[in-house]
């Protein structure tokens, strides 16, 4: 088995090694993300859904990660200490593997999904926390406020996409439409046919 997918694994059950061990070469993390962003539209595929409804989060997936990277080495500078050198993209990239829990919930019963999301949820993010704080050698505490910023920088750039594609006069299910290929709701697909009444 490739040593990244052995490193995901470790990070994956909380055990964490330096920052200087998650060197790889650039096509590793980039290939790795690459597959955990497409398994969703294989998902659709092998399910017999439409593959397109999955493609803007296969996007989002990356762009997340990225922006998370940035992020993260903008938020480890402000705690006072000297940080490790190194990239924190194929760390971030590995601990993102977490989100595979999620296809168990398959297995949930519908009521207990919702329990069960929130608990998976809980243990990605504290995925992430631990080997940001543990590579980085700084406290946890500081890593999970960093995430509640990080969570509040979202959902102000999500408003503002929002204020930004009204004023654009953009509608969300129209371009939902146009990324997805999905139809909006209440749009009907073909005009009814006009039959001439007899005289």
């Amino acid at each position: 088995m490739p040593p990244i997918i052995l490193d995901a694994i470790d990070v994956a059950r909380f055990r964490v090694k330096a920052l200087s061990h998650y060197a790889y070469e650039w096509w590793q993390p980039v290939l790795l993300l690459t597959a955990l962003a497409g398994l969703p539209i294989l998902i659709a595929l092998l399910g017999g859904g439409v593959a397109t409804r999955q493609l803007l989060p296969a996007v989002l997936t990356w762009v997340q990660v990225l922006l998370f990277t940035l992020f993260s080495g903008w938020w480890l500078k402000r705690y006072p200490g000297e940080r490790p050198a190194g990239s924190l993209f194929p760390l971030v990239v590995l601990a993102s593997c977490a989100q595979l829990s999620s296809l168990l919930l398959v297995l949930v019963p519908g009521v207990l999904q919702l329990p069960a999301f929130m608990l998976l949820l809980f243990y990605q993010f504290a995925v992430l926390v631990n080997a940001l704080a543990k590579t980085n050698g700084v406290p946890a505490k500081h890593m999970v406020n960093g995430l509640f910023v990080f969570v509040l920088f979202v959902l102000v750039l999500c408003v503002f996409l929002s204020i930004l594609l009204a004023m654009l006069g953009v509608e969300p299910a129209k371009l939902a439409e146009v990324l997805l290929g999905v139809p909006a709701q209440g749009t009907p697909s073909a005009a009814p046919a006009t039959v001439p009444s007899p005289r």
